[in-house]
């Protein structure tokens, strides 16, 4: 179960609510990424924007999830009964794009899943753990109205091999490859594929949650950065 606070959303794990993924990433941002996003917020048209992509980004994970939890699946039948046919309309142009990906996937372990880290004292919901092309992965779904270039995209690393930590750590894994892809409206272009080896950035993230865990005043914190030193051997 996860709630949403001031200081962002956080999961119930036993007796202790860790902070979510996306939590950890935008409370390390550097000032200037946080003083940027703070008047993107600001503007009305930037919330109303931001909240119709969250509306069909909901409505794309749930055709995800219904097509690999079904036989056959389309987003534009009666199978989509618990989807409103507002957001189908809305959502069928990206479902479009995916269609020549969604064979290369198999072997679905997780779908919409909570995970969480308990060294780190960190949690989150993945998309999916499954095979892309035959290998393991975290795969994490995400929409978009037009094409991303990877130089802007430094948190989707960070966000899956967070992931894959508390996977691994959870499942006995070793999952090192983790795959963003974009679904995209346009005609006839195909969703984008970003593949990323996720053995470069675990360090990283762990450097992100030592400075989240730093600027916490809580008992847990302190607990946390005695674990994460503990297995790491990283100085906090």
């Amino acid at each position: 179960m996860h709630v949403y606070t001031d200081h962002g959303r956080f999961y119930q794990v036993g007796e202790h609510k860790y902070p979510g993924v996306g939590t950890v990433l935008n409370t390390t941002d550097s000032s200037y990424q946080q003083r940027f996003w703070q008047q993107w917020r600001e503007n009305p048209e930037n919330l109303a924007y931001s909240e119709r992509a969250k509306d069909r980004g909901k409505t794309f994970h749930a055709a995800v999830e219904h097509h690999f939890r079904k036989a056959s699946y389309r987003l534009d039948s009666q199978d989509a009964d618990d989807l409103a046919a507002a957001q189908v309309s809305q959502v069928l142009p990206f479902w479009e794009s995916v269609q020549e990906i969604l064979p290369r996937i198999s072997d679905v372990q997780l779908l919409e899943s909570a995970v969480w880290h308990k060294v780190g004292c960190y949690s989150g919901t993945t998309d999916m753990v499954a095979s892309f092309d035959g290998v393991p992965c975290i795969l994490d779904w995400k929409t978009a109205n037009k094409k991303k270039y990877i130089k802007y995209c430094e948190r989707y690393p960070l966000q899956l091999v967070a992931y894959a930590g508390c996977i691994n750590r959870m499942y006995g894994t070793k999952i090192r490859r983790g795959v963003i892809i974009v679904a995209l409206p346009l005609p006839h272009v195909e969703a984008q594929i970003f593949q990323f080896n996720l053995s470069e950035y675990w360090l990283l993230w762990l450097e992100r949650l030592v400075r989240y865990w730093q600027q916490q005043t809580t008992p847990l914190a302190a607990e946390a950065l005695a674990m994460i030193h503990e297995e790491y051997r990283i100085l906090v």
